[in-house]
């Protein structure tokens, strides 16, 4: 119970907060590289980080499973350069474990940035946090 007071007015008020369970998610997020370019997605409207852009991630175990998966969607081949750094990120309401990992394609495809176009984009801060730990990788 909460004790509310109010303009001399005392107000006794019961409060029920849902307890929200935190989900834990783990992908492995690619930092997919054409020369000196960086391929990016832009999330699509209504989900979290609507709108914004980030790097190709997968719920998956490996970064051979990335491939796969990517190869799946994309139609591309991709070459794994090297894994750069975990990073954890916390929202409110979840958690991303992310495992980055530099991938480098064959040539470039639809969605690749220069780092100074990319500055201009609105990038998540999930994914602020990968392209800084892959810059200081680098």
């Amino acid at each position: 119970m909460q004790i509310l007071k109010y303009d001399n007015l005392i107000i006794n008020a019961s409060i029920n907060i849902k307890k929200i369970k935190k989900q834990e998610i783990s992908y492995i997020t690619g930092i997919i590289t054409y020369q000196d370019k960086y391929l990016l997605i832009q999330n699509p409207p209504g989900g979290l980080l609507e709108n914004f852009y980030g790097f190709v991630q997968y719920d998956v175990e490996s970064p051979y499973s990335f491939v796969s998966s990517f190869q799946e969607k994309y139609h591309q081949d991709l070459i794994i350069q090297a894994h750069i750094k975990d990073i954890k990120h916390v929202f409110s309401h979840r958690t991303w474990f992310m495992h980055i990992y530099h991938f480098v394609l064959e040539h470039e495809i639809e969605g690749m940035y220069t780092l100074e176009e990319i500055e201009a984009l609105p990038l998540s801060t999930a994914h602020l946090k990968v392209l800084k730990a892959y810059l200081k990788f680098m």
